[in-house]
């Protein structure tokens, strides 16, 4: 079984890891930790991950989970993954690209696919409702002749 940890430990590094393809690593990871110190004050057990820009150190690793997460109930760590995805998204804007969630779906290793999914955590839902409030911005931007 796959422990909550691991899941979370694995879905930081691959949006590091998509988020630098559009960026650079070090501005992926204060990106990270600034979705993360602003989530930490919703879902407590945030404050257990540290992360650290690696891009000079050899073999060093982006993320570091301090405690175990494994009581933490679905509900609560699939709302927390939601909101780490979809922030992500957010704050890196027109930098992370439209199908950014797409991008990250295709990233996650499979063996972590259905995990995340028992979570409550649909990707294809989510890029979906991203692209929905794309189109509600454009049309609201819109002004009346």
């Amino acid at each position: 079984m796959v422990e909550n940890s691991d899941v979370l430990k694995h879905i930081l590094e691959t949006l590091i890891a998509v988020s630098s393809r559009k960026t650079n690593e070090s501005h992926a990871v204060f990106v990270m930790d600034k979705v993360m110190k602003k989530l930490e004050k919703q879902y407590d057990f945030l404050r257990n991950v540290s992360l650290k820009d690696t891009t000079f150190l050899e073999g060093g690793e982006n993320v570091s989970i301090m405690t175990n997460l494994d009581s933490i109930s679905k509900n609560d760590f699939g709302k927390a993954l939601y909101d780490i995805v979809s922030s992500m998204n957010e704050v890196l804007g027109t930098d992370a690209g439209h199908y950014f969630i797409r991008e990250i779906a295709r990233s996650v290793q499979s063996n972590y696919s259905s995990i995340i999914k028992e979570f409550g955590v649909d990707f294809n839902l989510m890029q979906l409702e991203y692209e929905i409030n794309e189109m509600e911005k454009r049309v609201f931007s819109r002004k009346p002749e």
